[in-house]
């Protein structure tokens, strides 16, 4: 169900707070299967489960940096990059 894909990824987004994050592909390994999840549901159901979402500003910003194959983190690969990107768009 679509409301478990938010209710994953901000329990284990706010896990981060306080905790190690380890490398990039320790990241990936915790978040790309949620976050990718989420980038593939249609637009109207993406917007419905995004409305109130703690983390929508950090998603959509994450998201808009990564168009076109574009990264933040230049050195990792695109998911890598997608999955460290959230977190620095909050916790930083």
């Amino acid at each position: 169900m679509e409301t478990d894909i938010i209710n994953r990824l901000t329990e284990k987004i706010n896990n981060y707070a306080y905790a190690e994050w380890g490398n990039d592909d320790d990241v990936h390994a915790t978040l790309w299967d949620d976050l990718n999840a989420l980038r593939n549901l249609p637009n109207m159901e993406k917007d419905k489960l995004m409305k109130d979402w703690k983390y929508r500003a950090a998603y959509e910003c994450t998201e808009k940096a990564h168009e076109d194959e574009g990264k933040t983190f230049e050195l990792l690969t695109w998911q890598n990059s997608f999955c460290l990107a959230i977190l620095f768009m909050y916790y930083h």
